[in-house]
């Protein structure tokens, strides 16, 4: 359905409405990555634009794997990239942690070495450790 004639137009209207449906897809996530290693899941962006296959069959993978197969395949595919995520979170979060701290020992040498404004100071460092809502709901 998406072939294209010799001089590089569509076949029919049908298929570049489908070719540019699943090009917006693939562009809309930014997670899939489009190489011959990722492996074919049965409810990624070609069955979303071209529907599902018919029972026992799945597209695009030739006469190997069963639906029941690929499916075991496509979970621990998403399980890995949503470990590979996690990992990601937490070292972005403890590098955050760190200058947090870092942070806080700044503002509190400050306010150690300043005596005049002191309690300005104080007031806004109390607010840095607990932000009220106003803050946080902008």
């Amino acid at each position: 359905m998406t072939r294209k004639k010799s001089d590089g137009n569509f076949v029919s209207d049908e298929a570049k409405k489908r070719a540019e449906e699943l090009t917006v897809l693939l562009t809309q996530n930014p997670s899939t990555q489009v190489s011959h290693n990722v492996a074919a899941c049965l409810d990624d962006e070609y069955s979303r634009v071209f529907g599902p296959e018919r029972s026992g069959r799945v597209r695009c993978v030739g006469r190997g794997p069963a639906p029941s197969k690929l499916a075991k395949q496509c979970t621990a595919a998403r399980f890995e990239a949503n470990n590979a995520e996690v990992v990601q979170m937490k070292t972005k979060m403890t590098s955050l942690e760190t200058q947090v701290e870092s942070l806080t020992g700044i503002i509190q040498q400050l306010l150690s070495t300043r005596s005049n404004d002191s309690s300005i100071l104080w007031t806004a460092y109390g607010n840095l450790l607990n932000p009220s809502t106003q803050f946080i709901s902008q």
